[in-house]
């Protein structure tokens, strides 16, 4: 069998060589070629720009300059690793993530994100009130708030007499109503209605209704306001 001698295969020139991986680069043979993110369709995506869309939520990633440079602000992903965050998500409040992709939308709810509202209650002025020789005699400087989403039970404290516990509810916006009946010669019924201007601050009323009965003497519909501070504990 004839053998080629290794001197007898031609070489090429260095010149030679230059031109050619100048040729290969140019071509792109044997190269991967980078994805872009221009709004076009590329040979080896399914749907454009989809190597910039990291959670697959149908937005494209707005940290890449090129994509933030093609698309609007609506179409973009403020969060490419979490699908649950994009611009037709809902804000969801309280929860430290911008949901919607729109900074301008608050995370903090109307009641400013707190959890519970339990706690002793120390009012700036105490809530005094009698009527009817006695027949109705309310004397309390504190309220014990005790708080399960959304019920609330307050309970008036104090060296004086005080009204029964009452227990009503909250709304998101912070406002709380609650109504108890107490009976007796002279029966009636206790109100209690206010808002939590913050987590720590309560301004509401302790509203009494009586019966026009001999029983309640000089009694009638009386509004008492008060403003109360939730105590923290150091």
């Amino acid at each position: 069998m004839a053998t080629v001698s290794p001197n007898a295969v031609p070489r090429l020139t260095v010149g030679a060589r230059v031109l050619f991986a100048a040729a290969v680069v140019a071509l792109g043979i044997g190269c991967e070629v980078e994805p872009v993110c221009d709004g076009e369709r590329q040979e080896a995506e399914e749907v454009p720009d989809a190597p910039f869309d990291a959670d697959g939520d149908g937005f494209v990633d707005g940290s890449i300059y090129d994509c933030s440079v093609t698309y609007l602000p609506e179409e973009l992903d403020c969060d490419d690793t979490n699908p649950d965050v994009s611009p037709d998500k809902l804000e969801i409040t309280c929860n430290g993530i911008d949901d919607d992709c729109e900074p301008s939308t608050s995370d903090i709810d109307a009641r400013g994100c707190v959890e519970s509202y339990s706690g002793t209650w120390a009012l700036e002025q105490p809530v005094a009130y009698t009527c009817g020789l006695g027949a109705v005699d309310v004397d309390f400087d504190r309220l014990l708030l005790q708080h399960a989403e959304p019920v609330i039970t307050a309970t008036a404290l104090g060296d004086g007499p005080q009204p029964p516990p009452v227990e009503g509810t909250v709304t998101a916006a912070g406002v709380f109503l609650g109504t108890v009946e107490e009976s007796g010669a002279c029966p009636r019924t206790w109100t209690l209605e206010g808002r939590f201007v913050n987590p720590n601050v309560l301004n509401a009323q302790l509203i009494l209704d009586v019966p026009e009965i001999p029983a309640c003497l000089s009694c009638v519909h009386t509004t008492l306001d008060f403003t109360a501070t939730r105590q923290i504990d150091l």
